[in-house]
């Protein structure tokens, strides 16, 4: 081969990857538009003011079982903002009915309770909206006659949910306990009281651009200059480094790294993975019939979606130590356009697999 063709196939070689790289990106950007926050690539929240309260899961005496609920006896309003290339989306607007101890209204009756059920953001219900509520536990036959609390609080953990049922027990006389999990669950560690939080929320003003709280009667107009003011705060990203993390190619190359790459337990975040494991053994310790519902995560389903390892590693703990577990079968068509949450499908099917849960 000559020195000219040498050359010529390198050129063409470079050609056919500028190309895919090129079909790639405009797959991202029409196909996969939550990986383009272009706009300084966040997502920004916004609550109804005074939304939080400190709690203690003991008792007030025992300092390190501190841990933050939502406000007793309000209506909180959760709102979720993107802005990308085709500008300023309200991905979610949510109204909750909050109860008397902080959490989603269940209308819980009497001190025994049948079912507690523990979780995350996916069971307080952010993008979708609250599905497991006394509005929508009265809509079910099988759930109607039953006791059940709704313990979700966005953001915790095994570790989180742990003071959850602890906080319940002192009120409670709890029979059952279902847990709801996505894997980031085990990699999560305690619940902070949010004092920090409480005092920028006050004065409307938090630096980090990111939580804001408003007033519950805030308009479409009012949330989009909110938006635009908050993304002035962060203009100062670097634009390359924001290509690169949320280029579809760099996606690609980093999902096919994920199915080889170890294990998360295998490394330095190990000691979380462990601390939420023996969590949830703590809580089989006091429910031998505790279940558990796993959810894939957003990135495991749909077009690339592959389980990450860390799910396989919690399937791994939950087979060795035998405790009961089903997969929820949501798939890329029940979340969010954007946000990482179910949406409305999404949520009644979890809804299904509860109820299949506690029928059994």
């Amino acid at each position: 081969m000559t020195k000219s063709s040498i050359i010529h196939v390198f050129w063409n070689i470079i050609l056919i990857l500028i190309i895919t790289i090129l079909i790639l990106e405009l797959v991202g950007v029409f196909i996969f538009d939550n990986r383009y926050q272009w706009n300084y690539g966040k997502r920004y929240l916004w609550f109804s003011k005074d939304t939080y309260s400190n709690k203690f899961s003991n008792y007030p005496e025992s300092p390190e079982k501190k841990f933050w609920t939502f406000k007793e006896n309000s209506k909180i309003r959760f709102i979720a903002t993107y802005a990308d290339v085709l500008g300023i989306k309200k991905e979610f607007d949510c109204l909750y009915d909050i109860n008397k101890h902080g959490f989603i209204d269940t209308g819980n009756q009497g001190l025994g309770v049948d079912f507690i059920v523990l979780g995350d953001s996916f069971t307080f219900g952010s993008g979708g909206c609250s599905w497991l509520n006394k509005r929508t536990i009265q809509e079910r036959n099988e759930l109607k006659d039953l006791n059940i609390i709704n313990g979700g609080l966005p953001g915790y953990g095994i570790l989180g949910f742990e003071r959850v049922l602890e906080f319940h027990q002192r009120f409670y006389n709890i029979k059952n306990v279902v847990v709801i999990v996505i894997s980031n669950d085990f990699k999560r560690g305690l619940p902070n009281h949010r004092d920090i939080y409480n005092s920028c929320y006050k004065q409307l003003n938090c630096k980090d651009g990111l939580w804001h709280y408003v007033n519950l009667e805030i308009t479409d107009e009012q949330i989009k200059a909110g938006t635009l003011k908050r993304m002035h705060l962060n203009k100062k990203r670097n634009k390359l480094k924001e290509f690169l993390h949320y280029s579809f190619t760099i996606r690609v190359i980093d999902d096919f790294y994920n199915i080889f790459k170890k294990p998360v337990v295998e490394n330095n975040d190990s000691s979380l993975f462990n601390k939420n494991f023996e969590a949830l053994l703590r809580i089989r310790k006091k429910f031998e019939n505790l279940s558990l519902i796993i959810v894939p995560q957003r990135d495991e389903v749909g077009f690339l979606g592959v389980e990450n390892l860390d799910t396989s590693n919690v399937i791994k703990f939950l087979e060795k130590e035998k405790i009961n577990y089903i997969r929820c079968p949501i798939n890329s068509n029940d979340y969010m356009p954007l946000d990482a949450h179910p949406n409305p499908q999404g949520y009644k099917k979890l809804m299904v697999c509860l109820s299949e849960v506690i029928n059994n």
